[in-house]
C-alpha cells in the first residue's frame, strides 16, 4: 500500500466511523457531540493502519482481533461494574422531565463533576468499538456482519441510560450499513483457521466476563430501560432512585402522590426477584421482621401518620430528667425492657437497593445508635441513602445489659399509656362495617376461652372465610379496600390482612397500628455468602419479600408484632408479596422512639383469656425443624453454586470441542466434494493444489520431489492452461499420490 492509498484508506475509515457514531448518537438521543469523539477515531485508526502497513497483514489481523476481544471484555464487565457512570446522563434526563411537566426549570439539578469522572473512559470504549468494527468489516468485506455487529454498539450506548427515539433507529441501521459497505479494502483472502480462532476466543471472552460478573455478584443494570419505563409509566419514585435525586412530585400534571400506607390502588400483584435490600448479619433460625413505615391514623384507603400528640411535647422534660448514665432513651426503655435480660449484641448492615430509601429498615431488637433519626414513636429514617450498620440484640445467651432509669419512670409510663389510647381510634363510618366481624371474633373467644389475639388469628387463618392470593382483582376507587376485603371479597394479600387486623384490634379496644417492611426467612439468609472470619451472611432480600403486618401494644411489654397473613405451607415458608406503598410523605418528623418488641406467630399464642394481650416469643414453634431447614438450605445453595460453575465449565469445554470437531468434518466434506467433481480437470486442480499446500507444511522427500517435477506439475499445468482433459486413470494416479 503506497502513501496515497494509505491516507485514502485512513480517511475512509475515519468517515465511516464518524458516520456510524453520528447515526448511533442521534438514534439513541445521547447528549454527546460526535465531533468530540474525533480524536479517539484519529488515533485508533492511525495505529491500526500503521500496524498493517509496517508489520504486515498477519500482525495487523492479530492486533485487530485482540483489540476487539479486550474492549469486549472491558465493555461487558464495566457496564455492570460501574453503574454510576449512567449519572452522566442525569442532566439530559431532567430536561426530558421538564418537557413532560414533571420538573420546572427552577428545580433543575445540575450534576456535579463526579458524574462525569468516568465518562471519557466509556466514550473511548464506544469509539474504539466503532472504529475496530468498521476496520474489521472493511478488512474482510463481510456484507452480513454490519447488522450483527451493530448490537455491541447499541449495548454500549444504551448503557448511558439514553431514552431511544425509535423513529431514528432504522435510519441509524441503514446509515451504519451504507457507511460500512461504501468504504472497504480490496478483497483479500482470509487466513486459514481465522474463524476458528475468532470463535474460540469470542466464546472464551464471553465466558470469562460472565464468570467475573458472577464472582463479584454484579447485576446488569439496564438502567436505560428502567428510566425509559419509569418515564412512560410515570413512576417517579423509581425514576428518582435511578437518576439520583428526588423529583418534586407536585410539579407533575398527572402524578398522584403515593404515601406509605396507601390502599387506594390495590389490585393484582406479581412476584419480583429484583433486589430490594442487601444485608449482612449473623445466621438466624427464626423469621426476622424489618420494620419500615408505620401508619397510625386510618382514613379511607390510607394509613397516615397522625399529628404530634401532647406526649411528644412532654418528652424533652423526661430526657432532661434522665441521668447521664442512661444508655437508652425513655421510650427505648418502655419499648424494649423485656428483651434486654437475654440479649447479646450483634450488628446488621443494610444496603437499600430497590427499596424506598426514605425509611430505615430495622429489626425489632435494635439497640440505641446514632445512624438513624426517629419519627415520633413510629419508625426511623436513615441519615444516609447508602448502607448503614445498626446494633441489635439476639437471644443467644443470658448476659444482662444493665439499665438505670429515672425515678419518675412511673410518670413517664403513665403518660405513654395515655398516649397509646389514641391507637384505638376508628372513623365512625368504618366502625359500623366492622360490627359483624367483631361479633364473630368475640363469640369465638368466649366459646373457646382464648384471647382476642388468638380469636383474630383463627378468624383469618382457620375459619375458612378468607383466602390468600396475589390476584384479588382491582376494586372501584370509590370503595374502601379494607372494608371490601372484610365484607365482600374475602381474598387478598398481606396489605389487606394487616389493615383489616389493625382495625379489628382497635374495635376490640386493643391499641394497634399498621406496619410495612420486609420479612426475612432463614432460607433467604442461607442463600447468601458466608464470611467465616466475621461470622456473617451477606444476602439479597428480593422485592417479593416486602410485607405488611400489625403491631399491638401490651403495657409492660411494648409493641408486639402480629402477622395474620396466612402461610402457604408452614411458618417457615410464609407466602409474602410486594406491597404497593413503600414511598411516603409524612406529616411529622419529631424525634422520639421506635417502640417494638416481640414477634407473634399467627398459628399459636399463649394468651388464655379475652382480656389478655400478652403473647409468646419470637421463635417459631418448631425450632428443630427450622434449624434443619436453615442448614439444609445452606448446603443446597452452596452445592447449587458450585455445581453451576462446574456445569458451565464442562458445557463450554464440550461446546468448544464440538465446534472444533464440526469444523474438521465440515472441511473434510468440502474437500471431498472438491476432489470428486463432475469435471475431472477441476477435481485434479483441487487435489494437486491441496497436495502442494501439504508440501509447504512438510517438505517432500527426494523421491516425492522427483514425482512432483516429472509428473504432478505437468498434470497441473495441463489441467489449468490447456485443452487437455484429465482421464480417469490420471485422476486415480493423483488421488493415490
Amino acid at each position: 500500500m503506497n502513501l496515497r492509498n494509505f491516507y485514502a484508506t485512513y480517511m475512509r475509515i475515519i468517515v465511516g466511523t464518524l458516520s456510524s457514531l453520528f447515526c448511533f448518537i442521534t438514534a439513541f438521543h445521547i447528549p454527546i457531540s460526535f465531533l468530540s469523539l474525533l480524536p479517539y477515531c484519529l488515533i485508533t485508526a492511525w495505529i491500526l493502519l500503521f500496524l498493517y502497513e509496517k508489520k504486515g497483514q498477519l500482525f495487523g489481523d492479530c492486533t485487530l482481533l485482540l483489540s476487539l476481544l479486550v474492549v469486549g471484555i472491558f465493555a461487558l464487565v464495566f457496564r455492570s461494574w460501574i453503574p454510576d457512570a449512567i449519572d452522566s446522563i442525569t442532566y439530559y434526563i431532567q430536561k426530558e422531565l421538564i418537557n413532560l411537566n414533571v420538573l420546572s426549570e427552577t428545580e433543575l439539578y445540575i450534576p456535579t463533576e463526579q458524574f462525569y469522572a468516568l465518562d471519557p473512559f466509556f466514550r473511548l470504549c464506544t469509539v474504539l468499538l466503532s472504529c475496530l468494527l468498521v476496520l474489521f468489516i472493511q478488512r474482510f468485506s463481510f456484507a452480513i456482519l454490519p447488522i450483527l455487529l451493530t448490537i455491541p454498539l447499541v449495548e454500549s450506548g444504551l448503557y448511558y441510560g439514553a431514552v431511544p427515539k425509535y423513529y431514528y433507529f432504522f435510519p441509524y441501521v441503514i446509515f451504519f450499513i451504507v457507511s460500512l459497505s461504501l468504504f472497504r479494502f480490496r478483497k483479500k483472502a482470509i487466513p486459514k483457521g481465522f474463524f476458528s480462532v475468532f470463535t474460540i476466543l469470542l466464546v472464551f471472552c464471553l465466558f470469562l466476563s460472565s464468570v467475573l460478573l458472577d464472582i463479584f455478584s454484579y447485576e446488569r443494570p439496564r438502567k436505560w430501560d428502567q428510566i425509559r419505563n419509569s418515564i412512560i409509566l410515570q413512576d417517579y419514585d423509581r425514576l428518582s432512585e435511578l437518576i439520583g435525586f428526588t423529583i418534586p412530585f407536585s410539579l407533575s400534571k398527572s402524578y398522584t402522590s403515593i404515601n406509605a400506607g396507601n390502599l387506594k390502588d390495590l389490585g393484582n400483584k406479581s412476584k419480583s426477584s429484583k433486589t430490594a435490600l442487601t444485608i449482612s448479619m449473623p445466621a438466624s433460625l427464626s423469621i426476622v421482621y424489618l420494620k419500615g413505615y408505620v401508619g397510625t391514623e386510618y382514613k379511607k384507603n390510607q394509613w397516615n401518620v397522625q399529628a404530634e400528640h401532647s406526649f411528644q411535647q412532654k418528652l424533652p422534660y423526661f430526657y432532661e430528667q434522665s441521668p447521664e448514665s442512661l444508655t437508652l432513651s425513655p421510650l427505648d426503655y418502655l419499648a424494649m425492657e423485656q428483651n434486654y435480660n437475654s440479649n447479646y449484641q450483634e450488628e446488621m448492615t443494610i444496603t437499600p437497593k430497590a427499596a424506598n430509601k426514605n425509611y430505615a429498615y430495622v429489626p425489632y431488637t435494635m439497640l440505641p445508635n446514632d445512624v438513624l433519626s426517629q419519627v415520633q414513636d413510629l419508625y426511623y429514617t436513615p441519615k444516609t441513602r447508602d448502607s448503614y450498620t445498626i446494633p441489635y440484640g439476639t437471644q443467644k445467651g443470658t448476659t444482662p445489659i444493665s439499665l438505670s432509669f429515672p425515678s419518675n419512670d412511673l410518670e413517664l409510663k403513665n403518660a405513654y399509656s395515655n398516649y397509646i389510647s389514641t391507637y384505638t381510634k376508628i372513623p365512625s363510618s368504618v366502625k359500623k362495617e366492622l360490627a359483624k366481624a367483631t361479633i364473630d371474633i368475640k363469640n369465638y373467644a368466649l366459646e373457646h376461652d382464648v384471647s382476642y389475639i388468638e380469636a383474630i388469628s383463627w378468624y383469618f387463618n382457620q375459619s375458612g372465610m378468607y383466602t390468600y392470593t396475589l390476584q384479588p382483582g382491582a376494586i372501584k376507587r370509590e370503595l374502601d379496600a379494607t372494608l371490601y376485603f372484610l365484607t365482600e371479597s374475602h381474598k387478598g394479600y398481606c396489605v389487606h390482612f394487616a389493615s383489616a387486623t389493625t382495625l379489628l384490634l382497635r374495635n376490640l379496644g386493643i391499641p394497634a397500628r399498621y406496619v410495612e417492611g420486609y420479612m426475612i426467612r432463614p432460607t433467604t439468609i442461607a442463600t447468601g455468602t458466608y464470611d467465616e472470619k466475621k461470622n456473617l451472611y451477606t444476602f439479597s432480600v428480593p422485592v417479593s419479600d416486602a410485607h405488611a403486618w400489625t403491631e399491638y401494644y401490651v403495657e409492660g411489654k411494648g409493641w408486639i408484632v402480629f402477622d395474620t397473613t396466612p402461610s402457604s405451607d408452614d411458618e417457615t415458608s410464609l407466602q409474602v408479596e410486594t406491597t404497593t406503598s413503600q414511598s411516603t410523605q409524612t406529616t411529622s418528623t419529631t424525634t422520639d422512639q421506635e417502640t417494638t418488641t416481640e414477634t407473634v406467630n399467627t398459628a399459636s399464642t399463649t394468651d388464655t383469656s379475652p382480656e389478655s394481650t400478652t403473647t409468646s416469643s419470637t421463635v417459631l414453634p418448631n425450632k428443630e425443624k427450622e434449624e434443619n431447614t436453615f442448614f439444609l438450605s445452606l448446603i443446597q445453595n452452596r452445592f447449587q453454586r458450585e455445581l453451576k460453575a462446574i456445569l458451565i465449565g464442562v458445557l463450554v469445554f464440550v461446546a468448544l470441542f464440538l465446534l472444533l470437531l464440526l469444523r474438521r468434518y465440515y472441511h473434510l466434506y468440502i474437500r471431498y466434494k472438491s476432489f470428486h467433481q463432475k469435471d475431472n480437470n477441476l477435481s485434479a486442480i483441487a487435489m494437486l493444489e491441496w497436495l502442494f499446500y501439504l508440501f509447504t507444511l512438510k517438505p517432500p522427500s527426494n523421491a516425492e520431489k522427483e514425482i512432483i517435477q516429472s509428473r504432478m506439475k505437468p498434470l497441473l499445468d495441463r489441467a489449468k492452461y490447456s485443452q487437455h482433459v484429465i482421464t480417469n486413470e490420471e485422476l486415480l494416479e493423483i488421488e493415490k499420490l
